[in-house]
């Protein structure tokens, strides 16, 4: 990646536009990387997502249940 450099950036498309084997080749490139970015593909990403988070939950929930069971003692008994 690039700095934030306008002039550079420029000065790289500029070489992208005048070389046509460079841009077809970046072309080429680009459209198998598209290949991989399907919709099923997006919609297990949110699906991994949303599994990942739930389980941190989960995990974040028995931490604080662990901890406030802790500090009441072991003669705690919930009300149901």
């Amino acid at each position: 990646m690039l700095p934030l450099d306008v002039a550079l950036w420029a000065e790289h498309v500029a070489k992208i536009l005048k070389d046509k084997e460079l841009w077809h080749s970046l072309s080429v490139n680009a459209l198998r990387s598209v290949d991989e970015f399907t919709p099923q593909s997006a919609a297990m990403g949110i699906v991994d997502a949303i599994e990942y988070a739930r389980s941190r939950e989960a995990v974040s929930r028995s931490s604080v249940r662990a901890n406030s069971l802790d500090r009441r003692g072991s003669d705690y008994s919930p009300v149901s």
